[in-house]
């Protein structure tokens, strides 16, 4: 953003930042945006021409004594806060602690907090890991009083119907049950419900489908 600002916006910037030049430290050629630059320094004559250490670095009086080289892989930085970015993402770097365009990776220890963090939350709140045992209990009530067999996350386990885990599912009599929290009543999870049931009604084709609303305190039949 900084970059595009200084080369289409450079009224709106700073006037000696807005007129920032990026010039080659060698050959003393201009460039308008910092990745250009650092493109030509993998062809520039003078720099290929000028002596190298034993790890391929430049060894130049034309450089500043702040230039910078990864530990790693020896890759080049113009100042210290870019190349200290760089060595925490580096491929070669056996301690990494993210890898570029996968999210971080946080270390063993971090994720045991951040899940014990979530588990306790989510006791508090009364669901536990995706589910929620109030309405497992509403099942199992529903069970002694209409016979039925509804398995759920507690007894066996959500069945899995394509890309949809059903709350409760009766396989020998083939019956779903769906239980609705209050959040399923906005117009946006309304749509969303309304899809899902159209798609296991076609899938499983059930002799009985029932939903349970929170919000109501309402048990009524679709199917």
């Amino acid at each position: 953003m900084y970059e595009h600002m200084h080369i289409s916006h450079p009224e709106k910037c700073n006037k000696t930042i807005g007129h920032k030049q990026w010039q080659c430290e060698y050959c003393k050629s201009i460039f308008k945006n910092r990745k250009e630059l650092f493109e030509h320094y993998r062809i520039c004559n003078i720099k290929l021409s000028l002596p190298k250490d034993s790890k391929g670095r430049v060894l130049s009086q034309l450089k500043s004594s702040k230039q910078c080289f990864c530990k790693f892989c020896n890759r080049e930085f113009t100042d210290t806060h870019s190349l200290s970015y760089h060595e925490k993402l580096c491929n070669d770097n056996p301690e990494k602690v993210c890898s570029s365009w996968q999210g971080r990776k946080h270390k063993a220890s971090s994720r045991i907090k951040a899940a014990e963090t979530a588990r306790r939350k989510l006791d508090e709140r009364g669901i536990f890991f995706g589910y929620n045992p109030i309405a497992c209990d509403y099942m199992n009530n529903l069970n002694v009083i209409k016979g039925w067999h509804l398995q759920h996350a507690l007894n066996g386990g959500e069945i899995r119907c394509g890309p949809y885990s059903l709350d409760g599912y009766d396989k020998e009599k083939n019956i779903i049950f769906e239980y609705d929290e209050p959040y399923h009543e906005h117009p946006k999870y309304k749509e969303h419900d309304m899809f899902r049931q159209k798609y296991l009604i076609e899938t499983l084709k059930p002799s009985e489908f029932w939903r349970y609303s929170v919000k109501f305190d309402r048990l009524y039949r679709v199917v």
